[in-house]
């Protein structure tokens, strides 16, 4: 897998980040980081806290320019075309930009003059939204009163304003419980399907990652490995066992010397891919039965896939 993301060959790409380096009073955060994004994808970015995930989405909605390399957003570079890059972007942050102050439909409207949308157009648009994203009850709330997954959506909702082509969000789950995460990524898919708008999105949660049609990892600002997430995860070499037993470090270097396998200790037990697992693991079980306290076996996923880029455990 290359570490250049290459989803189709139509033109202009929707993201095309070229070589690009970015640093804070000469500590890199990006080095050589080349990623491409084509219209209508589902473009996921990996990583730990401090892999440079959000000086990334910085750069691309041209809040900070590169020290070296280029970025365009639909063909448009943001050195020479700021700010019609930012009039083509939607873009939800990490932290809740929202005034707790005002009013639902105060928040749409006021952001919705800075686009310039007014008098009737306006007010359609704000009830199309209110009933795309089921807040059209609360549009005469006040944000503060409202719960943490609907800010989120009227943030999505206040995004999508001047129906722009491509959605740029960071960590925009963040602090929502399982439930209302998975509802804001049906809408997220909803919008995709009905509008063709590109998404680009920054996560550290692996199961929101699987979802993304492309997927960059991200390392100390780098990127390891990009492809779908369904491929990166075929490409590790058959199944993962995970086992606790009562004594990780001693039992994982008799494995390592009965059966010649690599065998990790992580903060969750031990963990050995093998394209072998199901034999491996009877004979496992027959020679450490009694040491073993908990034990599991299953395909591999995206945080085998961070290891085997890395050679880290993802924390």
């Amino acid at each position: 897998m290359n570490a250049t993301a290459t989803i189709a060959a139509t033109q202009p790409a929707a993201l095309d980040v070229d070589h690009i380096s970015y640093g804070y009073n000469g500590h890199p955060a990006l080095t050589d980081v080349c990623l491409r994004c084509d219209t209508g994808a589902l473009f996921g970015i990996l990583g730990p806290n401090g892999s440079g995930k959000t000086t990334l989405f910085r750069l691309v909605c041209a809040l900070l320019m590169p020290d070296r390399g280029r970025v365009t957003v639909l063909g448009l570079d943001p050195a020479d075309a700021a700010a019609a890059v930012r009039g083509k972007l939607g873009i939800v942050f990490q932290s809740g930009s929202l005034d707790a102050r005002l009013t639902v439909a105060e928040n749409l409207r006021y952001s919705g003059y800075m686009y310039g949308l007014w008098g009737a157009s306006l007010r359609q648009r704000v009830t199309e939204l209110a009933a795309d994203f089921a807040f059209g009850d609360r549009l005469n709330d006040t944000v503060g009163t409202l719960s943490g997954g609907l800010r989120r959506r009227v943030e999505l909702a206040r995004a999508m304003l001047h129906r722009p082509p491509v959605l740029v969000l960071d960590e925009p789950t963040a602090g929502l419980d399982p439930e209302a995460r998975d509802r804001f990524w049906q809408r997220i898919e909803a919008i995709r399907r009905r509008d063709g708008v590109t998404a680009i999105f920054t996560t550290h949660l692996f199961e929101e990652a699987v979802r993304s049609t492309s997927l960059a990892i991200l390392d100390e600002g780098r990127v390891a490995v990009v492809d779908a997430p369904t491929a990166m995860m075929q490409d590790v070499a058959g199944d993962v066992i995970h086992l606790r037993t009562d004594d990780d470090t001693d039992v994982a270097a008799e494995i390592r010397s009965r059966h010649h396998v690599d065998v990790a200790v992580t903060a969750d037990g031990l963990r050995i891919e093998s394209g072998a697992a199901a034999a491996l693991l009877v004979a496992l079980l027959s020679a450490f039965g009694d040491r073993i306290t908990s034990v599991s076996s299953g395909k591999s996923t995206l945080a085998d896939v961070y290891r085997n880029a890395t050679g880290k455990i993802f924390q």
